[in-house]
């Protein structure tokens, strides 16, 4: 998106660029306009700006961006978080006139008729508050810049996994999921028995994999990439298992894929739900009883992606090398089939990082033969 300099009036500029584009400016008295006052990270704004939209939709109001209500995100810089606004919801007017708000808080109820302009403010987790077409109009723009290549990967049977690690530990929303996991991708693969599960997480290091009962199943750790390719990548996935987070919450719902979403029932220690969802699974996060009992498990971890960047001096081998190395990956229909039985994961498992970009061409051939082993 390119940027312009917004002038201080007298002949004087500002050196600030302003990252709004100029045709979507709109100045001047307005009335009957709508405004999310944004807090929260960055899925927690977009629950917002759904929600605004819908309630303009719904009353024949303007939704616009109000930049006084576009407030700090704890987890994203300003000018990211800006960027990846304006880019996400192109249709959306940037407000710089005068206007009377009315404030409304979200009580969970619905957004009752208000005259004049009305500035949102709340969670809204819950996609009764959208625009009853709103999953099929939003999507994540392709990032301007990215850093993996994914070329490898047949989204058509990828499934992401979101791990949720960061300031939830020892909070009151680090909820044991323990068995949500492992039954959320037992109901995938009985659906599709080709599927990949793609694992996201801000600390691969310190996911825990042996303590998942998982199937045998296909997985590889993602690389930790800004929000915005992640959220993207994600949402390319056939179908996710959702943490107790809005973030993969909007990943899922800006899918397009015709696999099934999961949701945990619970989202707080205290017992309480968010992000409501009828495009979703819920699934109890301590099932009674499990769709399939695995007499061995293993999870094969499979190197799909590539980090790609300027500097590197030692090249990556391209997805067509990737086939022929000389010890191939299992599939997962060729894996219980084998004649020496498999490991249990507390044997199979430790933490799955993806390979060093400073990894030279040999080790990384070796590193796959030993993966596929």
């Amino acid at each position: 998106m390119s940027s312009w300099i917004r002038g201080r009036g007298k002949g004087r500029a500002s050196t600030t660029p302003d990252l709004a584009p100029r045709d979507r400016v709109l100045i001047g008295v307005q009335d009957n306009l709508v405004s999310a006052q944004m807090s929260g990270g960055f899925g927690n704004r977009i629950f917002q700006i759904l929600a605004g939209l819908g309630y303009a939709e719904r009353t024949g109001k303007q939704f616009v961006f109000f930049e006084e209500h576009i407030t700090n995100n704890p987890h994203t810089p300003p000018v990211k978080m800006r960027t990846m606004l304006y880019a996400w919801f192109p249709q959306v007017t940037i407000y710089r006139g005068k206007v009377s708000w009315t404030d409304f808080v979200d009580t969970g109820s619905p957004i009752p008729d208000i005259s004049g302009s009305v500035a949102i403010r709340g969670n809204f987790q819950n996609d009764a508050f959208f625009s009853p077409n709103a999953r099929d109009t939003f999507k994540i723009p392709t990032p301007p810049q990215r850093i993996l290549n994914v070329d490898s990967i047949d989204f058509t049977h990828a499934y992401f996994i979101h791990f949720r690690l960061g300031d939830y530990v020892n909070s009151d929303w680090d909820v044991d999921l323990t068995t949500y996991y492992p039954d959320a991708a037992r109901r995938i693969l009985l659906q599709d028995p080709l599927a990949t599960f793609l694992v996201f997480t801000e600390e691969p290091d310190k996911v825990d994999m042996k303590k998942f009962k998982f199937p045998t199943m296909k997985m590889a750790m993602m690389p930790v990439v800004d929000i915005w390719e992640t959220l993207w990548l994600m949402s390319r996935c056939n179908g996710g298992i959702c943490a107790n987070s809005t973030f993969s919450w909007i990943a899922g719902y800006a899918s397009k894929g015709n696999g099934s979403f999961y949701l945990p029932n619970i989202w707080k220690r205290d017992g309480s739900a968010r992000g409501l969802a009828t495009w979703a699974i819920t699934l109890p996060i301590k099932p009674d009883t499990t769709l399939l009992e695995p007499a061995k498990v293993q999870i094969i971890i499979q190197e799909l992606v590539e980090e790609v960047t300027p500097q590197q001096e030692v090249p990556f081998p391209t997805v067509e090398e990737a086939p022929q190395q000389e010890v191939p990956m299992p599939t997962v229909e060729d894996a219980p089939q084998q004649e020496v039985p498999f490991p249990t994961v507390e044997e199979q498992v430790t933490n799955p990082t993806p390979v060093p970009v400073q990894q030279s061409n040999k080790d990384r051939k070796k590193n796959r033969s030993n993966n596929s082993e």
